[in-house]
């Protein structure tokens, strides 16, 4: 979850640039902002998670010892999820910037309900990784839904969300 500091810093800095936007009638400015920063906190974040996921058992041992290697896959799981939803979160603060916190918050009960549901059917099979991969599913189930929402809101594309312009929009945003 230290992974979400990054999100949480960008969504800070851009959701008052998102609103002002919004006051304006701009659009495209707002989506160029919200799409640029979601790319640099992919950027960030999947390549934190990777290094996590590639050093977990190096990381469990250094940090807690031997008798916790056998949570390296839950945290490999979990490393990755936890960069997906960072993404997410930056995406769920622009809509809410826009005045539509009603649908992140749907958004976030419907992931809840998911992980809790999910986490009851896995953990007694596969305890703790069965936890994370309900977990990881219900960040991954958020993201989709916000970005989905935010696409309908913006009418943006899966396209636009790659798109290194974007990227370069924001960076470029003072």
């Amino acid at each position: 979850e230290r992974l979400w500091l990054v999100s949480a810093a960008v969504t800070t800095v851009i959701s008052p640039k998102i609103s002002a936007a919004m006051r304006e009638s701009e659009q495209e400015q707002q989506k160029a902002i919200a799409i640029g920063s979601a790319q640099a906190v992919g950027v960030l974040s999947f390549g934190f998670a990777v290094i996590v996921a590639l050093f977990a058992e190096q990381i469990l041992m250094l940090l807690f010892g031997n008798d916790y290697l056998n949570s390296a896959l839950p945290l490999q799981v979990l490393a990755i999820g936890a960069a997906t939803f960072a993404v997410g979160r930056v995406y769920a603060s622009s809509i809410a910037a826009v005045g539509r916190p009603d649908l992140t918050m749907r958004v976030a009960a419907g992931a809840l309900t998911f992980n809790v549901i999910g986490n009851l059917l896995l953990i007694p099979k596969f305890s703790a990784d069965g936890a994370a991969a309900a977990t990881a599913v219900s960040y991954v189930l958020a993201v989709s839904l916000n970005i989905l929402i935010f696409n309908r809101h913006f009418g943006s594309t899966l396209k636009d969300l790659i798109s290194s312009s974007h990227l370069k929009a924001a960076l470029r945003t003072k």
